[in-house]
């Protein structure tokens, strides 16, 4: 068996030996055929599923996407995209900025402790309520003056 034509025949994915770093490959089946290939991000096929939104709903996404083969393709549009937000030519207008982050996360711990304030207060009239009943109940049934 020479390094340019390496068998595998018999031999179970579980008996491969476990290998890191660069230089991994890959074999499998193209047309019908055993193929062996170096792995990258060219080797790795987008998933041809449509996206969906927060709801579950299919959801469009740009044109842009449908030339997106590999996961090299999906790399090289993102980071057309980061690019372009850097040097101004996407304009993020409309989104959040982190200014606006931080007044809608304190506008919601100002609202938490103004309800646990509520909550708070309303346990204490029903504890007390409840102990005003509680002595009606005990003095109506034995008779002792309240």
């Amino acid at each position: 068996m020479s390094e340019q034509d390496p068998k595998a025949a018999g031999t179970k994915f579980s008996q491969f030996p476990k290998v890191d770093g660069e230089g991994i490959e890959g074999v499998g089946l193209k047309n019908g055929q055993n193929v062996r290939f170096e792995l990258t991000t060219d080797a790795v096929q987008v998933n041809p599923n449509p996206f969906r939104d927060a709801k579950g709903r299919f959801a469009p996404t740009p044109q842009d996407l449908e030339n997106l083969k590999n996961q090299r393709d999906v790399n090289e549009f993102l980071y057309e995209a980061i690019q372009k937000v850097e040097g101004g030519e996407i304009d993020l207008d409309g989104y959040a900025t982190e200014e606006q982050l931080a007044q809608v996360n304190e506008a919601s711990e100002f609202r938490d402790d103004a309800l646990n304030v509520k909550i708070d207060d309303e346990s204490k009239q029903n504890t007390a309520a409840h102990g005003s009943l509680l002595l009606v109940l005990l003095t109506t049934k034995t008779g002792l003056p309240s």
